[in-house]
């Protein structure tokens, strides 16, 4: 997310429910004198039926510990519906992870190994109206 601001991002929403890694984040932003950013310190599942948007991309690093996560997250429809019709959904896990799953709404389109991680990248269906799930 900071990357994504210092190259233009309009905004990103970080959600941690560590105390710590929410002020890393804030104090790397403000050093940086990045605008744009927000830091929300909760649970993410919780908080994604929270909020409402239009997002073009959405990276998600759950703990790796956490087993079932990403099929959690690949499974929200409170996810799915932030992500704009094209947008891109890029969850980072365990290389060990093989399981890549899949969900009304969204589609598979590359596993990126690197190391100990892999970068599992979905699409948001152009053709589905999440209502409609």
């Amino acid at each position: 997310g900071i990357e994504a601001l210092s190259r233009g991002a309009k905004s990103c929403a970080f959600v941690d429910r560590s105390h710590e890694s929410c002020g890393a984040i804030k104090y790397n932003l403000e050093k940086a004198r990045l605008v744009g950013g927000t830091v929300r310190e909760e649970q993410v599942l919780p908080f994604l039926s929270k909020i409402n948007g239009d997002y073009d991309l959405i990276f998600a690093d759950p703990p790796y510990k956490v087993e079932g996560i990403v099929e959690e997250l690949v499974k929200s429809e409170a996810l799915i519906s932030l992500l704009l019709p094209g947008g891109v959904l890029i969850i980072e896990a365990s290389s060990g992870d093989v399981d890549f799953p899949c969900h009304e709404g969204i589609k598979l389109l590359t596993v990126r190994k690197y190391g100990d991680s892999q970068l599992i990248l979905y699409r948001r269906d152009n053709n589905i109206d999440v209502n409609d799930i």
